[in-house]
């Protein structure tokens, strides 16, 4: 009886009618007013959080950045006045020291250090290694008497930079150090040095009318008298961005959002990938494969951009370790990052959910952005939690590793902050996926879905499937 009723007395297959699609209509068209009315409410939702992002999130790196030259007093340099009793170190240290006093405060602070405690070569270890100071600003010993012989003896080789040097490393920070401490106590001082260079010019002349021989010292030695006094420049770490086709910009700081959102895409892939399989694995199988499997796929993935560095021929040898070592270096810094940030990542994942990791995602690179540009210092005191951010430290490694800025034991500081992120995040996963897994459990118990029985079957494990694990 089965078999007639499902063929016709032809023999044919009886064809049931399909239901016909519903037809398109308008926006504002009635049969999908409901339809409409959830658009427009989630929308209304998303511009809400947008908006909350930008008086939160975004405010907070505007906020890093509008004191800047507020906060330049906090800078320090050393003003060493090696000429105490000449003209030219009584001056420039006065005028130095009113720089430092001025109400103003678009300019460092200048501290005296005794002419006698730092030689050249240490100074430049506080400076570029110790990073004790900002800079140094020198008056070489005896300028004064140096310019004045050189006068007397229509000295030809006189170099006016042999008398004032200012000493700094450029690869602490790109932007404060040629923007605010170099460009700034140059234009300062210029007016002073032109005026000490022509006052002690009229002195000269007037002391020497008549006297033909003083006078044509003066025409063989022509700048002893014009600009006699200018500011040598002595940068102990070049920040080079000829010498690294520019790509050192992209390692040191862009290239850190982009390792962010490397893992994110980890992070999103894992979260697709895994729906099928976690169904069926237990609570410590999970946590396992969520935190082993993107560690070991950022291991790989370090390794692509530590060579794309390479490809570009930035030089890992800037430290003087040796190009391999720089390299090796590299790459476990980039893993050691990509990890934190990765698991930070996978854990805002399974707070939030999938409808809100963008929002996690861009908290992540702001919060650490907001202190991987200007010093620390020019910030509101606020941000100095910066220190111990993922962003900051690695960037503090790589210019370690390709300007050799700063002290080489700064990279293990560093890294070990790193791996602290690390630590944190693995050891608080299991708490994320466990709230995880059972707010997955009541959406799918609410649902009536037999998923939701599933799933409960599989969260109580039995001692059988304990020990298998």
């Amino acid at each position: 009886m089965s078999n007639a009723s499902d063929h016709t007395a032809n023999g044919d297959v009886e064809k049931k009618p399909s239901a016909s699609p519903a037809p398109f209509v308008g926006f504002w068209s009635k049969d999908v007013a409901q339809q409409r009315k959830a658009y427009l409410i989630g929308m209304a939702k998303v511009t809400f959080m947008v908006t909350l992002m930008v008086w939160s999130a975004m405010a907070l790196y505007w906020g890093s950045l509008y004191r800047e030259l507020i906060e330049t007093p906090k800078l320090h340099g050393w003003i060493i006045n090696r000429d105490p009793n000449g003209v030219i170190g009584q001056n420039i240290s006065a005028a130095v020291e009113a720089i430092s006093n001025s109400p103003s405060r678009s300019h460092i602070t200048w501290d005296p250090i005794p002419a006698n405690m730092y030689t050249d070569a240490q100074i430049d270890n506080e400076i570029a290694v110790q990073e004790s100071s900002w800079a140094a600003l020198i008056i070489e010993t005896d300028a004064t008497a140096r310019l004045t012989q050189a006068r007397n003896t229509g000295d030809a080789s006189f170099n006016p930079m042999s008398l004032l040097t200012l000493v700094y490393s450029e690869s602490r920070n790109q932007q404060a150090v040629p923007g605010i401490i170099v460009s700034g106590i140059t234009n300062q001082l210029q007016p002073t040095l032109a005026s000490i260079s022509a006052t002690l010019a009229a002195q000269y002349i007037s002391q020497n009318i008549g006297n033909q021989a003083a006078l044509q010292n003066v025409v063989n030695a022509p700048r002893t008298i014009s600009n006699s006094i200018v500011i040598a420049n002595r940068n102990l770490r070049p920040y080079d961005a000829n010498k690294y086709n520019g790509a050192i910009l992209a390692a040191t700081y862009v290239g850190l959002i982009y390792l962010t959102i490397l893992a994110f895409n980890i992070v999103m892939g894992n979260l697709g990938m895994r729906q099928t399989i976690q169904r069926r694995l237990k609570l410590s199988s999970l946590i396992g494969m969520r935190i082993l499997v993107p560690v070991a796929i950022y291991f790989w993935l370090s390794l692509m951009f530590t060579l794309l560095q390479a490809a570009f021929h930035l030089d890992f040898d800037g430290w003087g370790l040796g190009y391999g070592a720089g390299f090796m270096t590299f790459w476990m810094v980039a893993w050691s990052s990509m990890s934190a940030l990765g698991l930070t990542l996978e854990c805002i994942l399974s707070l939030v959910g999938p409808q809100f990791i963008a929002f996690g995602l861009v908290v992540v690179i702001i919060i650490n952005v907001s202190g991987a540009l200007i010093p620390l210092e020019l910030s509101p005191s606020f941000y100095l939690y910066n220190r111990a951010m993922v962003f900051y430290n690695t960037k503090q490694c790589f210019l370690t590793i390709f300007t050799n800025a700063g002290r080489h034991l700064v990279i293990l500081k560093a890294v070990g902050i790193i791996w602290a992120w690390v630590a944190v995040m693995v050891l608080t996963f299991p708490i994320w996926i466990w709230l995880e897994r059972r707010r997955q459990l009541k959406e799918a118990k609410s649902a009536g879905g037999p998923q939701g029985s599933g799933k409960q079957a599989d969260e109580k494990e039995t001692p059988s499937e304990s020990n298998q694990s």
